[in-house]
């Protein structure tokens, strides 16, 4: 019995610098994922303000989610909390208040839900902590602006439904201050 071997043929360098450029093309072509335009449901799923009275502290809410929609770092996510506890506190007068909310915000908060109020929201779901590249913090300092020129100051209601702030709480604007600067009562 005769073994018979058969040649090894390669393909051609053409065919070979063909599939390199067809398999680099998908990767030359892979957009970055873009924010969402801002939107706020004021306090997620909670109260905007007194059930009784005139207290209100939405405001501090839409501050702490123009935070929350742009996303970052583990510190920057810590610091928005604190930054509402504190605007909370100012606009209600209320420590068990501000706190009660800071412990929602830190339990529920976390990139890692799917949720319309994680970490990073704006962002498309899969995003955890991470500094914004320069390209990111333009794209949410543009759609901010956005923002805040269709809504002079702190925009605050469900959704449908647009309410101007004409006095935010002090708190609120140290929020806002801290995601860029959006926020100032006009």
């Amino acid at each position: 019995m005769t073994l018979r071997v058969s040649p090894i043929t390669f393909p051609s360098p053409a065919a070979l610098a063909l599939c390199a450029a067809l398999a680099l093309a998908g990767c030359a072509t892979t957009k970055a994922p873009s924010l969402a335009d801002f939107a706020s449901d004021g306090c997620s799923m909670f109260p905007d303000g007194a059930l009784v009275g005139k207290v209100d502290w939405c405001n501090c809410c839409v501050a702490h989610d123009l935070a929350y929609w742009r996303g970052g770092t583990a510190e920057e996510r810590l610091q928005a909390d604190r930054d509402l506890s504190n605007c909370v506190r100012a606009a209600a007068g209320s420590q068990v208040l501000a706190t009660t909310m800071l412990a929602g915000v830190r339990s529920g908060g976390v990139p890692y839900f799917p949720t319309s109020y994680r970490w990073g929201y704006g962002w498309p779901y899969g995003r955890t902590y991470a500094p914004l590249s320069g390209q990111e913090e333009a794209q949410a300092a543009r759609l901010r602006e956005k923002y805040m020129s269709e809504r002079p100051g702190l925009a605050c209601g469900k959704p449908g439904t647009i309410v101007a702030a004409t006095n935010p709480p002090a708190g609120a604007n140290a929020v806002a201050s801290a995601v860029g600067g959006a926020g100032k009562a006009q």
